[in-house]
């Protein structure tokens, strides 16, 4: 699960048009205003209207990452990213989402020690933030992004503290957030049983906002985490129901790995036919590349089988 949404108002931040979103670089939110229109064309749109590097053009350039991000183009984030490190305009909102994303997408790349280093810049600006709103979203960001450095007491502690102080809290996006992180806990613990309770419960506060995005991460999550139990059935289930909030063009790569994980789940059921039919629909150069050996073990697989 990967939590990408760093986004505080500050002063001309929020202002202008392009001010869908109180809180959050959310780019379903945003595009949810022209939902006739692709959403990286509306957002491609609100930049050209946009004066350069204006509050109301680094807004629409924060949904643009987070797009992005949402949809795994990690080259281009890039590319996106290291332009905007160039400039010497940067609030401190906006810096911190580019080092986030920076981070993000140099893993991608598996440039690890360099993504730290920009992690590291986004905890710093993180903690002072956090201090000055005590926003219960800006405490799960600091717990996930201490997750992603790998300091999981840290990550442990903030999220008990969200959990504690926001308790009553019927804010969907938080607790599909805190739920979805304290899921992440619970794997590294080897508590999948408990992990796939606490995705449960993030998909069940997420399905009211009908954002196609946070959907597939939901059911998707919880297919690797049935997966996990060895519930192979439940697995294919969550796999599939998933693909249903997928648009071919824009979710590609989500579309081929769901579409491999399904493949192989038919491959652990020792069910030939429909593990070679989707094997069959996955776009293999739509696949991370992390994923691409997986892809051969498969093929292999129902290669053996059907001699």
């Amino acid at each position: 699960m990967k939590y990408k949404k760093l986004l505080f108002c500050f002063g001309l931040l929020c202002a202008g048009s392009v001010s869908a979103s109180e809180h959050l670089s959310d780019h379903e939110v945003f595009c949810q205003m022209q939902p006739q229109v692709p959403c990286d064309e509306f957002i491609r749109q609100h930049l050209a209207q946009a004066e350069p590097h204006s509050a109301d053009w680094f807004k629409a350039k924060t949904y643009q990452l987070d797009y992005l991000f949402d949809k795994q183009q990690f080259k281009t984030l890039l590319d996106e990213t290291s332009a905007l490190l160039k400039l010497q305009s940067l609030s401190q909102s906006i810096e911190v989402q580019v080092y986030f994303y920076h981070a993000k997408a140099l893993i991608a790349f598996g440039r690890k020690n360099e993504a730290l280093l920009f992690a590291d810049k986004a905890t710093q600006i993180l903690e002072q933030i956090y201090q000055v709103f005590g926003d219960p979203l800006r405490m799960v960001e600091l717990a996930n992004l201490h997750y992603s450095m790998g300091q999981i007491a840290q990550s442990k502690r903030l999220l008990l503290l969200a959990e504690s102080q926001f308790l009553r809290s019927k804010d969907p996006l938080f607790l599909f957030e805190l739920n979805s992180n304290k899921a992440l806990l619970s794997d590294i613990a080897g508590n999948f049983a408990e992990s796939a309770s606490f995705r449960k419960t993030a998909l069940e506060a997420v399905a009211p906002l009908q954002h196609n995005g946070k959907n597939i991460v939901a059911y998707g999550n919880l297919g690797r985490t049935y997966q996990l139990l060895g519930d192979y059935p439940q697995a294919v289930y969550y796999y599939t129901e998933s693909l249903k909030f997928m648009q071919p063009e824009q979710d590609a790569h989500h579309l081929a790995l769901y579409q491999l994980k399904i493949a192989e789940l038919y491959s652990q059921l020792n069910q030939l036919q429909p593990a070679t039919e989707w094997l069959a629909k996955v776009e293999f150069a739509q696949l991370p590349v992390n994923r691409q050996n997986l892809y051969l073990q498969v093929e292999s697989w129902c290669q053996q089988h059907t001699k």
